[in-house]
């Protein structure tokens, strides 16, 4: 794995949590922050423990953005692009891994 592997990484882990933090979905914004605390160390580890967030109910997946009771069309969209290219990146570097 290079430094571009990590650099990529953490922009989007940055991409995730700067959307939770605007929507107060603070606890998902700290869990990625430490995932990518954690990828400075070891890039394939975090990548998979990453991926973790993201299956069965109540993951990061079932993560919707609500303002006044009502779904956020727009910051939803981005959120899922920004979810997309975080599990792909991660898949990717775990695959690089050999995990």
């Amino acid at each position: 794995m290079t430094k571009t592997d990590l650099h990529e990484l953490l922009n989007a882990v940055r991409a995730n949590v700067d959307i939770l933090e605007a929507h107060s979905e603070l606890e998902w914004a700290r869990a990625l922050e430490a995932h990518g605390d954690e990828a400075q160390a070891d890039l394939g580890v975090a990548a998979s423990r990453i991926l973790r967030i993201f299956g069965a109910m109540g993951s990061y997946n079932d993560v919707v953005l609500y303002k006044g009771g009502q779904p956020l069309k727009n910051e939803n969209d981005d959120l899922s692009a920004a979810r997309e290219r975080l599990f792909n990146l991660c898949l990717n570097i775990r695959q690089k891994a050999g995990l």
